[in-house]
């Protein structure tokens, strides 16, 4: 059945093959143009609404209330021709086969600039992120700290973070240059002082320096929470930075370093990191 023009029909259409318009199809009720209650387009197979081949224009729905599209158990699906965009379905919103696809938000003021909520590329298996039942702010990766106290590179070792031998005397700040604002540890005697270093989960030790006055040996052990016994990964000395081997973090392991001083001034020191 072929239209060309507006037309308009009071009761049932019935066609058994196409129903082609030059113009548009309007539903009403009778030749006032009213239109009452709920009334139905209903095809006993598919139903495709579409322009002709080679012709622009739109399909516009345009409803004084909600638009339902009801797929009746099965999916909703959203294509530009060939090409598949989405589809909704009980699962949710998907846009599998739609590569590269994101979701893209405009924000509180309508300008040229959006965020868009996309997906690395999925390789190996099905991904869930769930987010949690609580109100707040999801927070990127570079606003989370990481590493030590947020950086990534280094841990510092501090003047508390020195530890006294068995010796039976205390490390202790030298403060007799006050007055010129100096400040430093003093290892007594002969004895050396030690330091403990967690590696953050997640990160491997490479290098150690320990700062100082003197040039006294320094050694870096791997040792376990668990055990007294250790593994020695690196020797060198106060002011010379240590290339020791590297040490993966572990859920039982540490840095124990050893500074054979012995009344030498002890400034600090770091341990560098990287992830693993």
């Amino acid at each position: 059945m072929k239209w060309l023009g507006q037309h308009k029909r009071t009761g049932k259409v019935k066609s058994i093959g196409s129903i082609t318009t030059g113009g548009p199809v309007v539903l009403q009720e009778n030749l006032s143009g009213a239109l009452t209650g709920s009334k139905t387009v209903q095809s006993t197979g598919a139903l495709t609404l579409e322009s002709a081949s080679g012709i622009t224009g739109n399909i516009t729905l345009d409803a004084g209330n909600d638009i339902y599209l009801n797929a009746d158990g099965g999916d909703v699906v959203f294509k530009d021709d060939a090409a598949f965009l989405a589809k909704i379905n009980s699962d949710g919103l998907s846009f599998v086969d739609n590569t590269g696809a994101g979701v893209i938000f405009e924000g509180s003021t309508d300008d040229a600039y959006n965020t868009t909520l996309t997906a690395a590329d999925t390789t190996s298996s099905n991904k869930t992120i769930t987010l949690p039942d609580a109100t707040g702010t999801v927070a990127l990766t570079s606003d989370v700290e990481r590493g030590w106290h947020g950086s990534t590179t280094r841990i510092k070792i501090l003047h508390s973070d020195f530890i006294g031998d068995d010796g039976g005397r205390p490390l202790m700040i030298d403060d007799t240059d006050e007055s010129s604002e100096e400040f430093f540890l003093e290892t007594f005697g002969t004895f050396p002082a030690y330091v403990t270093v967690a590696i953050p989960t997640g990160y491997t030790a490479t290098h150690v320096m320990i700062y100082g006055s003197g040039t006294g040996a320094v050694e870096v052990w791997e040792h376990q929470i668990n055990s007294k016994t250790g593994v020695s990964k690196g020797t060198g000395n106060v002011d010379t930075e240590i290339d020791i081997t590297d040490v993966a973090s572990s859920t039982t392991n540490y840095l124990f370093i050893q500074v054979a001083a012995g009344s030498d001034e002890l400034h600090g020191g770091y341990v560098t990191i990287t992830t693993s």
